[in-house]
């Protein structure tokens, strides 16, 4: 009995070892450091991105040539100059009360595109006295009058007249219609004092 159970051990024959798949090696990690992988898909939100800032790239370059335009429209107004007119500027005007002036009567379109130029290049020295502006004019048009002088200086009629000394601005008016070939009266003469026009 006992030979014949180990002739039938002998022709078992066990199963082979089952063999284990190599575990899939991972990249080495820092230690405390996760990662994570991100896949970014290019889709209709990165083309609607584009868009939208070629349209701010178009609106920026507008607006930049609207603000150009208005400067030049505001330094050498379009078309051509206007009616004369006349202006007095009194002694001790400022260059803001001059471009004030200036805008009021329609000789500049704006004011502070005046002052802004005039203080970039520079004012130029004038006298008080009464000019003759055109309106819609450009603003080195208006600086070349003020350059030129006043009207009444560039029209002076030079005289020599003696006055006696102690005399009354009365007695010297009377004086003054009592000489003969005289271009002016003694009136005009007091006109032309209260406008700070005479020299002595």
């Amino acid at each position: 009995m006992n030979d014949s159970a180990g002739t039938s051990f002998r022709g078992f024959r066990p199963p082979p070892p089952r063999q284990r798949r190599p575990a899939r090696s991972r990249p080495p990690q820092r230690e405390g450091v996760d990662y994570e992988t991100v896949f970014v898909r290019k889709g209709r939100g990165t083309t609607l991105a584009v868009l939208f800032l070629l349209l701010l790239l178009l609106v920026a370059i507008w607006a930049t040539m609207q603000a150009v335009k208005w400067g030049r429209e505001q330094l050498d107004p379009p078309g051509d100059q206007g009616a004369a007119i006349n202006l007095t500027l009194p002694p001790g005007i400022s260059t803001k009360g001059i471009s004030d002036l200036l805008e009021e009567n329609g000789v500049v379109p704006d004011a502070r595109a005046y002052e802004w130029y005039v203080r970039l290049k520079g004012a130029p020295l004038f006298q008080a006295g009464d000019y003759t502006f055109h309106t819609n004019s450009a603003v080195w048009e208006v600086l070349d009058v003020l350059e030129d002088g006043p009207r009444y200086a560039q029209q002076t009629l030079r005289l020599r007249v003696t006055i006696p000394e102690g005399l009354t601005v009365r007695q010297i008016i009377n004086e003054i219609d009592m000489i003969e070939d005289m271009p002016f009266s003694g009136a005009d003469f007091e006109a032309e004092m209260r406008m700070q026009h005479v020299v002595s």
